[in-house]
C-alpha cells in the first residue's frame, strides 16, 4: 500500500470518452425531446414522424457529444489547475497485480481540491450569468407590448439587475463550493469507513490509463454512501413534518431513501460497464500519480 497523489488528469483522453457518453445518452434523452421539436409525432405540421425522428436523434448525438466533449476538456483542465497549486487528491492505493483498489482517500485533500475547483466553476458561471442576464431582462421587457423601456416596471426590472447578479455570485461563487466542500468531506470520510466491509474502488491501470473499472465495487460505494446521505435527508424532513404525517412519513421516508440508493447502484453499474466498453475502444482516461 503507497499514498499516490492524483497529480493530473489528461484532458483529451478525458474529453474522447466524455463525449463519446454525451453522444449516446443525448441520442436517447436529448434525442427523444429534440424529435418532438422537429415534428416526429406530429405536432404542429413538422416533418413529419420518419424525418423529424431521425433529424432529432442525430441533433440529440452531436449536441451531447459537443457538451461533452467541452465539459470532459475543461473539468480536466481546471483539475489540473488545482492541483498545481494545492495538490491533488491523495489515495491510499493497494496494488495487485493488474488490478489496484483505493484502500483510503485523504479526506483534506480530497475536500480542498473540490473547494478550489467548485470556486473556478462558480465564478464560470458567474460570468455567464452577469453577461447574459441583461439581454434576458431585456427579452422579458421587450417581450411584453404594453411595456416600455422607459416604464417604471421596466426601471425596476433593470434596478433589480445588480440585486440579481450579486445574490446569484455569493451562491455560485461562495455556497455551492462550501456545500461541495462539507459534501466530499463527508463522502470521503464515508468512504474510508465503508471500503474494510464492502471493499473498495478497484480498476485496472496500464501504463498510466485507466483501461477498465470493476462496475459492482464503485456501485457497492455509490450505493451506500447514497444510501446514508439519502436517510439522513429523508428522515430530517419527514421529522420536521412529523405532527402531520406520524410514523407513515418515516416509513415512506425510508423506503424513497432505499429507492434512490438502488438507482445509484443501477446507474454505477451500467455506467462503468459502458466506460470499460468505451475504454476498450477508444482508450480509457490517462492519469498521472506521484508519490
Amino acid at each position: 500500500m503507497a499514498w499516490q497523489t492524483l497529480s493530473r488528469i489528461d484532458p483529451k483522453s478525458v474529453a474522447r470518452i466524455y463525449s463519446a457518453f454525451g453522444a449516446i445518452f443525448g441520442f436517447i434523452f436529448l434525442g427523444t425531446a429534440a424529435s418532438f421539436a422537429f415534428g416526429a409525432f406530429g405536432l404542429g405540421g413538422g416533418l413529419g414522424f420518419g424525418a423529424g425522428l431521425i433529424l432529432g436523434l442525430i441533433f440529440g448525438a452531436v449536441v451531447g457529444a459537443v457538451l461533452g466533449f467541452l465539459a470532459g476538456l475543461i473539468g480536466s483542465a481546471i483539475y489540473n489547475f488545482a492541483a498545481h497549486h494545492i495538490g491533488g487528491i491523495k489515495l491510499n492505493l493497494n496494488a495487485s497485480g493488474a488490478s489496484t483498489t483505493i484502500d483510503t482517500v485523504h479526506v483534506l485533500s480530497y475536500a480542498k481540491i473540490s473547494l478550489v475547483t467548485g470556486i473556478i466553476y462558480g465564478i464560470i458561471a458567474a460570468i455567464f450569468f452577469s453577461v447574459l442576464s441583461p439581454f434576458i431582462i431585456s427579452g422579458i421587457v421587450g417581450a411584453v407590448p404594453s411595456l416600455p423601456s422607459t416604464s417604471p416596471l421596466s426601471s425596476q426590472l433593470f434596478g433589480l439587475y445588480g440585486n440579481l447578479v450579486a445574490i446569484v455570485v455569493i451562491y455560485l461563487v461562495v455556497a455551492i463550493p462550501l456545500i461541495a466542500l462539507v459534501g466530499t468531506a463527508v463522502a470521503g470520510w464515508l468512504y474510508n469507513r465503508l471500503r474494510p466491509r464492502i471493499g473498495g474502488i478497484t480498476f485496472n491501470l496500464s501504463k498510466g490509463v485507466i483501461t477498465s473499472v470493476r462496475p459492482k465495487s464503485v456501485a457497492k460505494i455509490y450505493f451506500a454512501i447514497e444510501l446514508i446521505f439519502q436517510l439522513v435527508i429523508q428522515v430530517v424532513r419527514s421529522a420536521a413534518t412529523f405532527s402531520t404525517t406520524g410514523p407513515l412519513g418515516i416509513v415512506t421516508a425510508i423506503i424513497a431513501a432505499i429507492v434512490a440508493a438502488v438507482i445509484t447502484f443501477v446507474v454505477a453499474i451500467v455506467v462503468f460497464m459502458l466506460y470499460n466498453y468505451l475504454a476498450r475502444k477508444l482508450g480509457g482516461v490517462a492519469v498521472t500519480f506521484s508519490s
